[in-house]
């Protein structure tokens, strides 16, 4: 039995597969799968199968506390986790953040090895970057910020990186979410893939890199109110994001070519019954992809 899961795109919105490879691969399967509601959607009308949802996930050792209080730093101190792969977007972010004043802390590479950073000038612009870390230190410290940011890009801007903006959901998101409950705060177009995720399950905001409007969204996703909101939600939804349940349901819906059951689907909000592919709908830059 074969299991296809995409995590990134390399066939709808970038030519790095062709469409008689992909197509081969998918008719092959036993059972198709996909990390995001974007390539879940496009594949399936593409290809004319359906494709299951199956997010990043992360161990439940890991998990906050459903209880985990919200922590009150004076000003608001946002967090960003991980790497970032486009010139652009650091240089957006880093604009951003020495316009605003608002402190960041950033644990990660900061696009090290593809973009060479001095840490001290990036200290200048007001973010504080941090080696990365084990995960347990890493989670203690998150749980101290008040939220999560996720430097996405604005689709069309940056050709070479536009499909993974595009339809790739970040594992960061799901970590921020799982092991802290952080609101979120995702720069860029609302159409990503992680715009898309955060709106979609009222997680957080989407905002450009504007500074008004970042202003803007780090103040509603820290106010006291929706902050509860979000916080609460996101203690709801990380079971849904354990790891240790992964393989056994894999291996049950390989079997039966479908996935075994619908414990994922309140995350992409709808069935698995239904008689055809789900057509989604693209904007016109986007439908020229499909070839």
């Amino acid at each position: 039995l074969m299991t296809t899961y995409l995590l990134d795109d390399q066939n709808l919105f970038f030519d790095g597969i062709p469409d008689l490879l992909m197509r081969t691969l998918v008719e092959r399967s036993s059972l198709c799968l996909a990390g995001s509601s974007i390539l879940q959607s496009g594949y399936e009308a593409k290809f004319g199968r359906p494709f299951g949802f199956l997010p990043p996930v992360n161990e439940t050792r890991l998990f906050a506390p459903p209880d985990l209080a919200a922590p009150n730093n004076q000003p608001r101190r946002g967090v960003i986790i991980g790497n970032v792969w486009s010139a652009r977007v650091l240089e957006e972010l880093r604009a951003l953040i020495r316009t605003t004043g608002l402190p960041v802390d950033w644990f990660g590479n900061a696009g090290a090895p593809f973009i060479e950073i001095d840490p001290a000038e990036l200290r200048a612009d007001g973010i504080e970057l941090h080696r990365n870390l084990a995960d347990e230190p890493l989670v203690e410290r998150l749980r101290g910020f008040d939220y999560g940011i996720m430097p996405s890009g604005r689709l069309g801007e940056d050709p070479e990186l536009d499909w993974l903006f595009r339809a790739s959901l970040p594992s960061r998101l799901v970590y921020m979410l799982t092991t802290a409950h952080l609101p979120l705060v995702v720069l860029g177009d609302p159409e990503t893939a992680a715009g898309e995720f955060v709106a979609r399950l009222g997680l957080g905001v989407t905002c450009p890199y504007e500074p008004a409007a970042f202003a803007e969204a780090v103040k509603q996703v820290t106010d006291p109110v929706l902050r509860s909101t979000i916080r609460d939600r996101a203690a709801r939804l990380s079971p849904l994001f354990a790891s240790e349940p992964v393989a056994e349901w894999v291996w049950r819906s390989a079997e039966a070519g479908r996935p075994a059951d619908d414990r994922y689907e309140p995350l992409v909000g709808q069935t698995w019954a239904r008689t055809s592919p789900r057509r989604a709908v693209f904007s016109g830059s986007q439908r020229r992809r499909f070839r």
